[in-house]
């Protein structure tokens, strides 16, 4: 028995398969789609979707939104920007657009570099800095006495500070990846490589073993042979003088740093040994260590930022661009609006969003900002969303979604030719023109709904018998999937 059974019906040709099905696939083919890739089944996440990343190298790595200049910038990441949106309305595939286009604008533009900084995992600074409360708590002889279990509220206890920290720590990461990318040394003088020698000291997560591997690599390809070899015979030569004093300047140091730091878990035994790597008169001049007691955290966090910026200045990276995304994400949020809103609130204030050394993008949920909406005139005039390159909330129209549906299944065409040719409506009977799916789509206003309702439009049609030479989806179906997904008022 044959894989498909052939009809005829008012002299058209059908083509069903035994169930009753005709295959996606072929549907796709027949309208000259590579039959592999269904540009309406992947509306779920954009970080896997083949289709919109194939889209953005072909698109020269510009998003689809009209509004996307006004978060990215030109050149890409120059300018902070708050984006807030639902789930599905396109936040993830903004913030991959962004990363492709930084990358290719910092090969074309060596000079000109973006240091690009993902910070969009949040659950182990949290954990780290909840313990870090939590023992503080249990050494003040209050604690003891009430015999209380204290427990940090992110509205009470969480700053700027663990915001900063938590970003200086992504960009200890990438600096890793930096160096390791270099084939040569990189420019630096020696305070500029004990600058980033101590940043890496301070901010590395990992266990004691892989912190341990990972700092002595880094060392490694700051300094030269030659120069470790220089520093080691020097104190061999002090008769132990010289170990002596970097080992007790290491375990001043250390115990600050750990006072201070408290979004990263950290042996003091292991802290101190990365130290001692560092000489004293160059420890002595981190703004972590020496900070008088006046100096605000913020300030401290600050003064590294912008020693580093310099740094990287010089080998081409003119800005820091840090994307904040995946807010809800976090065990400890359990997608509590207030925890979320409370978590970024450091960061909603045009001082920092206006930091010279850094640029944000801020990629934030829809419950956020009805947060947001709560503050009043106070928070505004703090936040000043006139300046923050606010967009609220991303939405699109039913011609913007027309024409990204349409790009995607041009996408997927083997013929270059016929795919210049296509439109949306053409997988549909004459009787569903362009306007009336337009209308529809306006109804959906995000990307996620809209390739949900092509996509069951597509499958629902499939189980119907269909022309084989030319299937297209029927009336029927059609208002069916309208009512499925309520876009029509009864």
């Amino acid at each position: 028995m044959t894989a498909a059974v052939c009809r005829q019906r008012n002299g058209k040709h059908l083509k069903i398969s035994e169930n009753g099905f005709m295959r996606i696939e072929e549907f796709l083919a027949a309208h000259g789609m590579d039959k592999n890739e269904n540009p309406f089944s992947s509306g779920e996440e954009a970080q896997g979707d083949q289709v919109f990343l194939h889209l953005l190298h072909e698109k020269g790595f510009k998003f689809g939104h009209p509004l996307w200049p006004k978060f990215s910038g030109n050149p890409p990441g120059n300018q902070s920007a708050v984006v807030i949106g639902s789930k599905g309305s396109g936040k993830t595939a903004m913030r991959l657009a962004l990363e492709t286009s930084v990358q290719e604008h910092n090969k074309n533009a060596p000079a000109d570099r973006a240091f690009l900084v993902r910070y969009d995992d949040f659950s182990d600074y949290l954990e780290a800095w909840s313990n870090a409360r939590h023992a503080k708590n249990r050494t003040s002889w209050w604690s003891r006495i009430r015999k209380k279990t204290y427990q940090p509220t992110l509205h009470d206890d969480w700053a700027l500070a663990h915001l900063l920290d938590g970003i200086l720590s992504e960009i200890a990461k990438a600096l890793c990846e930096e160096l390791k990318s270099q084939n040569g040394r990189l420019p630096w003088d020696a305070q500029a490589r004990y600058d980033a020698l101590f940043l890496l000291a301070a901010y590395l997560p990992g266990d004691s073993s892989e912190y341990e591997n990972v700092i002595r690599d880094m060392e490694s390809r700051l300094f030269s042979r030659w120069d470790r070899v220089k520093r080691r015979t020097k104190a061999i030569a002090s008769a132990g003088v010289v170990p002596a004093i970097r080992w007790f300047n290491a375990r001043a140091a250390a115990g600050r740093v750990i006072e201070q730091i408290e979004v990263i878990p950290r042996q003091t035994k292991d802290l101190v040994r990365a130290l001692r790597r560092i000489p004293p008169h160059y420890l002595t001049s981190q703004p972590l260590v020496t900070a008088s007691a006046e100096a605000s955290r913020e300030n401290q966090r600050y003064a590294h930022l912008r020693r580093l910026a310099q740094h990287l200045g010089k080998i081409g990276y003119q800005r820091i661009v840090v994307v904040v995304d995946k807010v809800d994400e976090p065990l400890q949020i359990n997608g509590d609006p207030g925890k979320m809103f409370h978590l970024v609130k450091p960061l909603l204030n045009n001082k920092v969003l206006q930091t010279k050394e850094l640029t944000f993008k801020l990629l934030l949920s829809l419950e956020i900002d009805k947060e947001i909406q709560k503050q009043g005139d106070d928070f505004d005039k703090v936040f000043r969303p006139d300046k923050a390159n606010l967009i609220r909330p991303l939405t699109w129209t039913g011609e913007h979604l027309y024409e990204m549906l349409t790009e995607r299944a041009r996408a997927c065409f083997t013929d270059s030719a016929r795919a210049a040719t296509f439109s949306l409506s053409d997988v549909f009977e004459d009787s569903i023109d362009r306007g009336a799916i337009v209308t529809e789509l306006d109804k959906t206003r995000i990307p996620r709904t809209a390739t949900k309702f092509l996509g069951h439009c597509l499958t629902t049609a499939c189980q119907s018998e269909l022309n084989s030479e030319r299937p297209l989806i029927p009336r029927d179906v059609w208002i069916k999937a309208i009512s499925t997904f309520g876009l029509r008022e009864a």
